[in-house]
């Protein structure tokens, strides 16, 4: 109970470092798969995420997921977004 919180509550957290990351590099997101993982809280997460075309060509949709394994099948974390054109 208080640890799968505390390990969606760091899944989330690594969700949101991703999308600051694309963020800051000011880059169109790719529309293929990036993966990686991080550590927090002693733990190693395993983020993957991509762009997504959205109706207006200005505007892409990013979608992160955060497993705590690599292979998980279903994300302890998943956030939508969405970036500008730069």
């Amino acid at each position: 109970a208080l640890a799968t919180l505390e390990d969606k509550t760091f899944a989330s957290w690594v969700a949101d470092n991703q999308l600051v990351a694309v963020h800051l590099t000011e880059q169109w997101p790719n529309l293929a798969w990036t993966n990686g993982q991080e550590e927090m809280a002693g733990r190693t997460y395993y983020w993957r995420w991509h762009g997504i075309e959205t109706a207006d060509p200005q505007f892409r949709a990013i979608d992160v997921e955060v497993r705590d394994a690599e292979k998980a099948p279903d994300p302890r974390a998943t956030l939508r977004s969405y970036v500008s054109k730069y």
